[in-house]
């Protein structure tokens, strides 16, 4: 219980001032394999969790919900290669699109030809897509030898325990019956 406990307060390092609420859980299984990164986490429908949350550590983004049951829901995870999330690079203010590849560190793509971008920036979410709001921790920047720029991620689905899936009240996408699952129940 103790280590449960000191897990669950290093939740209080997490950013919650944005989010609308958030549910605190476990990881109950790595789903990961060559072809897909992902994790299943205890809860769903019934404790609130539904598709497209996004899903924390206590280091930063892991990724977001892609499938909710009602007691399981699936999450996947920033380094997969279906995972596209926008984001802003701080201190160049370069915007881009991080782009999952099935390896350890995902890339920038979508950059301006002239960017500014070195080794070491701060990569955060931004705020663009409607999926995320403007801030969230992801990772560092990292030149990869062939040129492309690689987010070395804070978040480690290794490393997690516990997790929360935050809700942060952006609807154009959870409120699509396309995008959702219970948007169509709720509207049906």
């Amino acid at each position: 219980l103790e280590s449960e406990n000191k897990a669950l307060r290093g939740f209080l390092n997490v950013d919650s001032a944005q989010a609308e609420k958030f549910v605190t859980t476990r990881v109950i299984a790595d789903g990961s394999s060559t072809y897909a990164k992902s994790l299943v986490i205890e809860g769903g429908r019934e404790t609130g969790i539904i598709k497209g949350q996004g899903v924390m550590s206590r280091d930063g983004l892991l990724g977001r919900v892609i499938e909710s049951g009602t007691r399981t829901s699936r999450v996947l995870l920033l380094q997969d290669i279906n995972s596209r999330i926008p984001v802003i690079v701080e201190g160049s203010n370069e915007r881009g699109i991080l782009a999952g590849t099935n390896d350890a560190l995902p890339v920038l793509d979508h950059l301006a030809a002239d960017h500014k971008i070195v080794a070491g920036q701060r990569v955060v979410t931004s705020g663009l897509g409607g999926l995320f709001p403007f801030g969230i921790p992801v990772g560092e920047t990292v030149l990869n030898g062939d040129g492309s720029i690689g987010v070395s991620l804070y978040a480690s689905a290794g490393r997690s325990q516990h997790v929360q899936v935050v809700d942060y009240g952006i609807k154009p996408l959870l409120n699509d019956p396309t995008f959702s699952a219970s948007a169509s129940a709720a509207s049906g």
